[in-house]
């Protein structure tokens, strides 16, 4: 499929695409098959009735605000990626710290429990810095 028709499909489909913009490709299904558009950086990568969210644009988005110090907006955000993707490592991790950061420990601990029952690796600094917090 070339360019050209690789949009034409695209505007077609019902399914979300998937820009691996480093490389610059989209991927989307259309008619259930999975095809690739080369050099496909248009200005829409989604069909403009669907939302173009992802859980890891919702991750990076809360990222940004935590390091801002943003942390009520950075927690929406990972709430957001959750609803999204609700095993999603980083966005449980992310959210406690910062719930962390905004002192409240207990949902910080549910948060950190939850990663580590989805497989994730709490670094054992942040436990430790919670537990000396919280008195736990």
């Amino acid at each position: 499929m070339n360019f050209e028709e690789g949009v034409t499909a695209f505007k077609n489909s019902q399914s979300l695409v998937h820009c691996t913009r480093l490389k610059h490709q989209c991927h989307f299904k259309f008619k259930q098959r999975k095809y690739e558009i080369p050099n496909c950086c248009f200005t829409y990568h989604q069909r403009p009735d669907v939302s173009s969210k992802s859980a890891i644009d919702y991750i990076n988005q809360g990222i940004d605000f935590g390091s801002k110090g943003q942390f009520d907006q950075a927690i929406a955000d990972y709430n957001k990626a959750i609803e999204i993707n609700p095993k999603d490592v980083t966005a449980y991790h992310n959210r406690a710290v910062s719930y962390f950061y905004k002192k409240e420990y207990a949902k910080a601990w549910d948060d950190v429990n939850k990663a580590q029952n989805l497989g994730y690796q709490v670094h054992p600094k942040f436990l430790k810095a919670l537990r000396e917090a919280s008195g736990k």
